[in-house]
């Protein structure tokens, strides 16, 4: 047993290892150095107070022109707030971009030389046309208002001919009118058909001198992109390599930063572990104990009304929403009955009033899936052939329940409760949410709403290494609970 306890040791740092390098790029290469500067000082921190921590956490190096240039803002020798931290990399991906805009602008110079030159005759001409069909157009209307006014003028002579008296005269005269202003009305719709063109015309004539010009004033701002090399960097970004030992040997002194609020997150969540340890370590051995109980008794009258009854109980519970249980516990048996307190906690005794009623309901939440799991498990060991046995050696049922079926149904017990130990932190969210416990649970819930990552990578990383001496743990107490367990 000691050469693989001796063994599985051996094993746990390269497993820690895998687990470091997994929140390391979860937490730190998928977000950039800046990104994580602004989620631990805040928005409003300026360019060098956010370069300055990342420096102190090994993201970025400063060089001997940085440094000369943070020892003269201390000074107070250039002014601290308009001067400009340049980095290397940023200079270099300025560098990029410029490259990549002077190839476009190349490429498109090299398609026609004189492109500008064409384009704008080409669009003067395309005016010239649509100005000269816009005459002909006015003057095909003017030459059709002549023939329909000397038209009307006939038919005005001849109505004076024709009809002798000044009524019907009139009346000529009037349809004549009338004839005029209608053709007189088409006309005015060609010359507006015509002064529409022209100015959608001198429009399109105008993006294009806009297009132009903007062209121009690109190649302009290229030309003062090229001086980006004429920088000299003041700092840069570390190799990930050196990051990823920084990051182990924090996780090593068990620094994990400090909180937006500026607190040391080992402290913040060493405060929460006292409450969460005080809710949860006493609810999950009530709950496992009650739910053995159950299990056992449900495996000893098997198909009884005792067993029909634990069974409905049991599925009626893990039917019911956890949510909606711990609402109306917390409505009746706090709000309305006063039993116990609504919400809050207490340092020392005084917080055993504030963790009744959240452990009961932990109890009552866990009690149908874990009273399900465990008469399976019975009922498997019952209809074993060491139980017949036992039985026809004369053995009371308690001795063979106790001594026999419970001792061998310890192995899938242990496996559950090294799953369940590990997560009896995240377990207890919802209840320390609802009751105002400051436990880790609901220190986690707050990280993720306030986005503060060291934080969660704090408790990410501790729930690994709890889950792997949990099944460390769990591998021992096998050979202990079952001496036909070979660990060897």
């Amino acid at each position: 047993m000691f050469t693989y306890i001796l063994r599985k040791l051996m094993y746990m740092p390269f497993i820690l290892l895998g687990v470091v390098a997994l929140t390391f790029m979860l937490f730190t290469v998928s977000t950039k150095p800046e990104a994580l500067a602004t989620i631990q000082l805040g928005e409003k921190a300026s360019a060098r107070s956010k370069y300055e921590w990342l420096a102190t956490k090994g993201y970025v190096e400063f060089t001997e022109r940085g440094r000369e240039k943070l020892s003269k803002m201390e000074k107070q020798q250039i002014p601290a707030r308009g001067t400009m931290l340049f980095n290397a990399s940023i200079l270099a991906d300025l560098a990029s971009e410029r490259d990549y805009l002077k190839s476009e602008i190349d490429a498109l110079a090299g398609e026609d030389p004189e492109d500008k030159d064409v384009k704008a005759r080409l669009a003067r001409l395309d005016l010239r046309r649509h100005k000269n069909e816009v005459e002909s157009k006015a003057a095909i209307a003017n030459a059709r208002q002549t023939c329909l006014l000397e038209k009307a003028g006939q038919a005005n002579l001849d109505a004076v001919a024709k009809v002798d008296d000044l009524g019907a005269r009139k009346a000529a005269a009037q349809e004549a009118r009338d004839k005029a202003k209608a053709a007189g009305g088409d006309t005015a719709d060609l010359e507006k058909a015509a002064r529409d063109a022209a100015a959608d015309h001198e429009a399109a004539l105008k993006e294009h001198e806009a297009a132009l010009a903007l062209v121009s004033r690109v190649k302009s701002e290229s030309e003062k992109i090229t001086k980006v090399e004429d920088i000299e960097p003041d700092l840069d970004y570390t190799n990930i390599f050196r990051q990823f030992v920084n990051y182990t040997a924090d996780l090593l002194r068990l620094d994990f930063g400090d909180t937006r609020q500026g607190r040391a997150v080992t402290e913040v969540l060493w405060s929460g572990a006292g409450p969460s340890l005080a809710l949860l370590l006493p609810a999950f051995l009530l709950s496992e104990l009650i739910a053995l109980f159950f299990g056992l008794l449900a495996a000893m009258y098997r198909k009884s009304s005792m067993d029909h009854t634990i069974v409905i109980s049991s599925i009626v519970l893990m039917s019911l929403n956890g949510i909606a249980i711990i609402i109306a516990g917390q409505k009746f048996l706090a709000s309305d009955w006063n039993y116990f307190p609504i919400s809050g906690y207490s340092t020392g005794l005084g917080a055993t009033r504030y963790l009744i009623l959240p452990a009961l309901l932990y109890v009552l939440l866990s009690f149908g899936e874990h009273v399900r799991f465990n008469r399976i498990i019975m009922l498997d060991e019952v209809g074993q052939d060491y139980v017949r046995t036992a039985r026809s050696k004369g053995l009371n049922e308690n001795q063979v329940l106790f001594k026999h079926v419970l001792r061998n149904s310890l192995i899938p017990l242990i496996t559950r409760w090294a799953v369940a130990i590990p997560t009896l932190y995240t377990g207890s969210l919802i209840l320390e949410s609802f009751f105002g416990i400051p436990g880790l649970g609901y220190l986690t819930v707050d990280a993720i709403a306030n986005s503060d990552g060291n934080v969660i990578r704090a408790i990410v990383v501790i729930g690994a290494v709890s889950f792997m001496l949990a099944n460390l743990l769990s591998d021992v107490l096998y050979a202990v609970v079952d001496p036909r367990v070979r660990l060897g």
